[in-house]
């Protein structure tokens, strides 16, 4: 194993990380975050659907039918600000890793909406990784047949370990 992979894999396997999805209300940049999922290396996991809020409106039927959640449901779920206070409180100080830029774009249009500001930092996982290896690390990670954002971030994590494993 390279020095690269000997220093990553240490890190990886002595520290508590998290990783993160999200499920939105399509691509178009009116879009908006509809549920969060998140999964600690410890087993720990954080879910919930995302209440819209008052000027989140846009929806894409394409997005419904990957994700398979209905708009009406959503009135179930978490206000906003609510979940950002709360996202704030259990990770604060810590990185969530992601594997999509378009996390990042959700997480900031939560903030935003909820008018705070994260106390944890966004990581993207493929940043960990050298340029050689991408490829390497999404063969890992399986393609689900309905996108949830827990199993997604489970996915993820599994993937990772997976990828480390191989390594």
């Amino acid at each position: 194993m390279s020095d690269f992979l000997n220093s990553i894999s240490h890190f990886w396997h002595n520290q508590q990380h998290y990783f993160i999805d999200f499920e939105a209300s399509g691509l178009d940049p009116r879009s908006y975050p509809i549920e969060i999922g998140i999964v600690g290396c410890d087993g720990s996991c954080f879910e919930t659907l995302i209440k819209p809020a008052s000027h989140w409106k846009y929806w894409s039927q394409d997005a419904e039918d990957i994700h398979g959640i209905i708009r009406e449901r959503l009135e179930d779920g978490m206000k906003v600000a609510a979940l950002a206070r709360q996202l704030n409180e259990r990770y604060a100080g810590k990185t969530l890793w992601a594997d999509s830029l378009y996390d990042r774009v959700w997480m900031r249009v939560l903030f935003a909406a909820a008018g705070l500001e994260p106390a944890f930092t966004l990581g993207n996982l493929y940043s960990q990784l050298p340029q050689s290896q991408i490829e390497v690390f999404r063969q890992h990670i399986k393609t689900p047949v309905a996108h949830r954002a827990l199993q997604d971030a489970f996915d993820i994590r599994t993937a990772w370990f997976n990828y480390l494993k191989a390594s």
